[in-house]
C-alpha cells in the first residue's frame, strides 16, 4: 500500500477527517472505558409477594403455581426462579437482551390485575425490582466528624447534578426504628387476636376512617404525633370486643446498626455510597470530588471501586507528556527540527480523537491494555517512516477469516477488538494524516525522526552481534537451548487464561448467592467471611457492599498475600471467588428434581454422605434449607365445646413472630423511621404441646391431655426453577472426575422418582482462553515466502514470551496480544530486510527503568509490559541470527 494517497486527494481527506474529529467534539462527552470486558450484566426481574401468616405449603399451593401459570403466557425472558417461603413468595426472572423494563413490568402489573381472582384475597400487593449486577461502579464517602445529622444539601446537589452519577445512598451509623413488642403469652389467652390480625390490623390502621359522634363526622386517620399512641389503636379480639394495643404490648425507640450496609475494615460508618453508569464517569466524579470536599471537611474520601484503573490512567498520561517533553527537547532544541516535532504532536492528538470517536460509534470500550498500547506507540511512530506498508491481501484475508471465526466460537476474548483496532488505526489512518499535515505545511524530505541517534549501541552490539559463518559449539548450545525452552514452554499455549489484567493494588471478590438464599442468612455468611479475612490480617483495606443476590468485596492485599490465602474461606452455600477468576475458587452445583419435595429432599441428604468420599472432593453443602420438626395438633371436639369456642384458640399462624415486621413508617426527630411489629417467645416447647388455659391475673395454666399432638416436617423454603421443584447441593474440590460422579449418581437414583437434572459450573468470572489461537491469528501477518526465518522466530519468541508471563507475572491475555502488533506496526514499515532493534532504543529501556524505580504500585502493569516487548525482541532477534547460520550450512 502506497501512502501516496494522501497527497493525490489532499482536500477530500481533510474534509473527510475534519468532519469527523468537529463531529466527536461536538458529541462525545466520555469514553467507553471498561476492564472486564467478558462479564455481561445480566438484568433480572425479581418480583416479591407477601401473604402474611401462611406456611410454606400454602404459598406453594395458592401463590407460586398461579404465578408460574401465568407468567408463560409473557415472553421477553430466559428463565424464571422461584421460591417459596412462610408468608411470601420470591421470583426471579432472568430477561433477554433489549427487554424494556418498563414494557415487561407493566405488562406482569396488568396480567395480575386481570387475574387477580386466582390470587388469595388478603395477600398483599407484589412488588417489582430489578436487579442488574453492574454496580461495581461506586464511590464511598465517609463522615468523620461526631455530629448526627444528614449530610449537606450543597454537597448532594452538587453530587447530582453531575453527569453520569445513577444513584446516592446515604447510610447511617445507626437507624431510629420504633418496636411494637407483643408478649406471646397474651397471644395464648384465648381471647386476644392472633399474630396475623394484629399485623393485618397495624397495617391498615391508617388506611380507615374514624368517626366521631359528637360531630357527627368521619375524619381519616391521622398518623401518631407520639409513637406511645400506637398502644391505643384498639384490636378486633374474637369478632366481638376492642382491646388496646397496649394491653397486650409495649412499645420503644431503639436505635439498630444496619446490617446490610456498606462496611469497611468490619465496622459501620455514616457514609455516602454514589453509583455511576461506567467507568469513565466514575473517574471524571473522582477528579470533580477533590473540588469539591475541602468545602465540606466533615466528609472524606475513603475508596473508590476504580481506585487502580484511574491512577494507572492517570500514570500513562504524566508518562506520555514525558516522552512529548524529550522529544521536544532532544529534537526540537538539539536537532533543530520543532515543524517536524509539532506535526508528529499534532498528528497524535487528532489520531487519538479519532480513534476514541470510533470506538465509542462501535461500543468497543478501551482498558488499561489499550492506553498502555497506545503509549508505546506514542515512542514509537515518530521514528517509522511511513512511505509503503508492505502488506499482502493474502495476510490480510488469511488473519481476518481465523479472527472472525475465532471470535464467533469464542476463542479469542472480544476484548482484543479494542486493540486490534488500535492497530488497524495506527497502520493506516495516523500515515494518511501525518501526511495531510506534511503537505500543508509543504514540507518534503525527511518525515521521522532518527532511529539510529536513539539507539544504545552496546546494547545493540550485544543482541545483533553477529555469529561465526560455521558451526562451532557455542552456536550448537544456544540453539539447543533455545529448541529446548521452546519444547518446555509449548504446554503452555493450551492452558486457560484470563483476558482480565490482574492489578495488584484493588481486588475485587464476590459472595454469591442462590436466589432462595434468605436474606437474613447472606448477610449472615457474608460478616463470617469478612470476619475470617479480618482475622486472618490479609488485607489493608476492606470494603464491604451487599447486593441482593451477592456480596462484593473490595480489597488491598497486604505485602505477599496470594489469592490462595483466600481458598478455605467459610462461605458455606455462599460461592466465593475473585473477579479475575483466579485458579482455586470454582465450585460445582447439582440440582435434582421431584415433584414431591419431600421425598426429593430425603433422597438428596441420603446421597450426600456418598458424594463427601469421593476423591478429590473438598467439601459439600447444601443448597437448601432443610425441613425442620412441627407439631400437628388434634384437639378434642368435647373441649372445645367446653371452653365455649369452635376452634383451638392457641392454633397460632406463628410466622411472625420469626422476625420483626414493618406495619408503617412515621415521622420521629424529623425523619421517616420504621415501626416494626415484634413478638418476644417465652414459653418452652413442652408447655407449647399442652393447652393453655387463662386462670385469671394474667397467668396460664398448662394441663396435661386437653388435646393430642403428632410431629410432622415443616418445609422451610420450596425452590423452582422453569416450573420444576429443585434442590440444589454445592460441591466444591480440583479435578474431580464428574462423569464417573454423574454414573454413580445415576445408579443411586435408578429405583427413585429424584432425578438429577443439571449440572452447572458456579463460575461467574471472566472466561478463559487459549493462547495458541491467538498465535494462530498473528502467524499470517509473519508468514511471507523466503521469509520463513522470521516466522519461526516469531513462533519460538512467542511460545516462550508466554512461559515468562506465566512464569513472573500474573496471567495476562491482552498483553500478549499488544506486543507482537508493535513489531508487526515496524515491520510493515520497513523495506529493510533486517529491522533494527527498535525495542533497545533510549526511550523504551529508559521507560522500563523509571517504571521498574517508581511509581511500583501504578506503573506495575507498564512495567511488565515492557519487560515482556524487551524478552520478545531480544529473544526473535537471537534466535533469527542463529537460523540464519543454519541456512548458511
Amino acid at each position: 500500500m502506497n501512502f501516496s494517497i494522501a497527497k493525490r486527494f489532499p482536500y477530500q481527506w481533510v474534509l473527510f477527517f475534519g468532519t469527523v474529529i468537529l463531529v466527536s467534539l461536538m458529541t462525545s462527552r466520555e469514553i467507553l472505558i471498561s476492564e472486564n470486558k467478558e462479564i455481561e450484566h445480566q438484568h433480572t426481574l425479581v418480583i416479591s409477594q407477601n401473604w402474611p401468616g401462611k406456611t410454606t405449603t400454602q404459598v406453594e399451593e395458592l401463590l407460586t403455581k398461579p404465578w408460574e401459570m401465568m407468567l408463560k403466557s409473557v415472553s421477553g425472558y430466559l428463565e424464571l426462579k422461584s421460591v417459596s417461603e412462610f408468608g411470601s413468595v420470591t421470583m426471579h426472572l432472568k430477561l433477554n437482551e433489549g427487554i424494556g423494563k418498563e414494557e415487561i413490568i407493566r405488562t406482569i402489573r396488568n396480567l395480575y390485575i386481570l387475574n387477580q381472582d386466582l390470587f388469595p384475597k388478603d395477600v398483599l400487593f407484589p412488588r417489582f425490582m430489578f436487579d442488574s449486577g453492574n454496580d461495581s461502579n461506586l464511590i464511598l464517602l465517609r463522615r468523620i466528624s461526631k455530629r448526627k445529622s444528614p449530610p449537606p444539601a450543597e454537597l448532594l446537589r452538587k453530587i447530582q447534578n453531575v453527569t453520569g452519577v445513577r444513584k446516592i445512598s446515604y447510610q447511617p451509623e445507626s437507624e431510629t426504628e420504633i418496636q411494637i413488642n407483643i408478649d406471646h403469652n397474651f397471644l395464648l389467652s384465648g381471647f386476644s387476636p392472633s399474630m396475623t390480625e394484629i399485623y393485618n390490623r397495624l397495617r391498615h390502621h391508617l388506611d380507615s376512617v374514624s368517626y366521631d359522634p359528637g360531630q357527627n363526622q368521619y375524619f381519616l386517620k391521622e398518623y401518631p404525633a407520639n409513637p406511645s399512641e400506637w398502644e391505643n389503636v384498639f384490636l378486633l379480639a374474637q369478632g366481638k370486643t376492642f382491646l388496646p394495643l397496649g394491653k397486650i404490648a409495649k412499645v420503644s425507640i431503639s436505635d439498630v446498626y444496619g446490617k446490610n450496609h456498606t462496611r469497611i475494615n468490619g465496622s459501620s460508618f455514616e457514609s455516602l455510597v454514589i453509583f455511576t453508569n461506567n467507568a469513565f464517569q466514575l473517574i471524571q466524579l473522582s477528579f470533580l470530588l477533590d473540588s469539591y470536599l475541602p468545602e465540606f471537611p466533615d466528609w472524606q474520601f475513603v475508596f473508590s471501586s476504580q481506585e487502580e484503573l484511574i491512577e494507572n490512567i492517570a500514570f500513562i498520561f504524566y508518562f506520555y507528556l514525558g516522552i512529548e517533553g524529550i522529544y521536544f527537547l532532544y529534537f526540537g532544541i538539539l536537532k533543530r527540527e520543532w515543524i517536524l516535532c509539532f506535526i508528529h504532536t499534532g498528528t497524535f492528538l487528532l489520531f487519538l480523537i479519532f480513534l476514541f470517536f470510533c470506538l465509542k460509534c462501535l461500543g468497543i470500550p478501551i482498558g488499561i491494555s489499550g492506553f498502555v498500547f497506545l503509549l508505546l506507540l506514542k515512542v514509537q511512530l515518530p521514528l517509522i517512516s511511513f512511505r509503503r506498508m508492505v502488506v499482502h491481501k493474502k495476510q490480510i484475508f488469511t488473519g481476518s477469516l481465523i479472527l472472525i471465526l475465532s471470535l464467533y466460537f469464542q476463542l479469542l476474548p472480544s476484548s482484543i477488538l479494542n486493540l486490534l483496532m488500535i492497530f488497524l488505526f495506527a497502520l493506516f489512518f495516523y500515515p494518511i494524516l501525518l501526511h495531510l499535515f506534511l503537505n500543508l505545511w509543504k514540507r518534503e524530505g525527511k518525515q521521522s525522526f532518527s532511529l539510529q541517534e536513539l539507539q544504545i549501541q552496546k546494547l545493540n552490539e550485544l543482541v545483533s552481534k553477529k555469529e561465526p559463518g560455521s558451526f562451532n559449539t557455542n552456536t550448537v548450545l544456544t540453539f539447543s537451548l533455545y529448541f529446548v525452552t521452546f519444547l518446555y514452554s509449548l504446554p503452555v499455549l493450551f492452558d486457560p487464561v484470563s483476558s482480565f489484567p490482574h492489578l495488584d493494588n484493588i481486588q475485587l471478590a464476590k459472595l454469591e448467592f442462590p436466589s432462595y438464599v434468605a436474606e437474613s442468612e447472606r448477610i449472615r455468611i457474608t460478616k463470617q467471611v469478612e470476619q475470617s479475612i479480618l482475622q486472618k490480617q490479609l488485607t489493608n483495606l476492606l470494603v464491604v457492599t451487599h447486593k441482593n443476590t451477592r456480596s462484593d468485596f473490595y480489597m488491598k492485599w497486604k505485602e505477599g498475600i496470594h489469592s490462595l490465602h483466600f481458598k478455605n474461606l467459610p462461605s458455606e452455600m455462599g460461592y466465593f471467588h475473585f473477579l479475575e477468576g483466579m485458579d482455586g475458587f470454582e465450585s460445582t452445583i447439582l440440582r435434582f428434581t421431584n415433584m414431591d419435595p419431600n421425598s426429593l429432599e430425603k433422597s438428596v441428604l441420603k446421597m450426600i454422605p456418598w458424594i463427601q468420599v469421593q476423591k478429590k472432593v473438598s467439601d459439600v453443602i447444601l443448597g437448601f434449607q432443610p425441613s425442620t420438626e412441627g407439631i400437628e395438633f388434634q384437639t378434642d371436639a368435647y373441649q372445645l365445646t367446653k371452653m365455649g369456642v369452635g376452634i383451638d384458640p392457641s392454633i397460632r399462624e406463628t410466622n411472625l413472630i420469626l422476625q420483626p415486621n414493618v406495619v408503617s413508617k412515621m415521622l420521629y426527630g424529623g425523619k421517616l423511621v420504621d415501626v416494626k411489629l415484634n413478638s418476644n417467645h417465652t414459653i418452652s416447647k413442652e408447655n407449647f404441646q399442652k393447652q393453655p388455659v387463662a386462670v385469671g391475673n394474667g397467668k396460664v395454666l398448662y394441663p396435661e391431655s386437653l388435646r393430642h399432638y403428632s410431629t410432622h416436617q415443616n418445609l422451610g423454603k420450596i425452590y423452582h426453577k422453569n416450573a420444576e421443584t429443585s434442590m440444589e447441593i454445592i460441591v466444591k474440590g480440583e479435578s474431580i472426575n464428574w462423569n464417573l460422579m454423574e454414573d454413580g449418581i445415576q445408579t443411586l437414583l435408578a429405583k427413585d422418582k429424584t432425578q438429577l437434572a443439571e449440572r452447572s459450573k458456579s463460575e461467574h468470572g471472566t472466561i478463559k482462553y487459549q493462547f495458541i489461537f491467538l498465535l494462530l491469528f498473528q502467524i499470517p501477518f509473519f508468514f511471507r515466502k523466503k521469509y520463513w526465518i522470521e516466522l519461526l522466530s516469531f513462533l519460538f519468541a512467542f511460545v516462550i514470551l508466554c512461559k515468562c508471563q506465566s512464569q513472573f507475572f500474573s496471567r495476562n491475555y491482552d498483553q500478549l496480544c499488544f506486543i507482537p502488533f508493535l513489531f508487526i506496526m515496524f515491520r510493515m514499515n520497513s523495506y529493510q530486510k533486517k529491522i533494527p532493534p527498535f525495542y533497545l532504543s533510549f526511550p523504551y529501556v529508559g521507560l522500563l527503568i523509571v517504571t521498574y524505580f517508581y511509581p511500583w504500585k501504578s506503573g506495575v502493569y507498564l512495567f511488565q509490559s515492557l519487560f515482556l516487548f524487551q524478552v520478545f525482541g531480544i529473544i526473535s532477534d537471537k534466535f533469527k541470527n542463529n537460523l540464519r547460520i543454519f541456512r548458511t550450512r
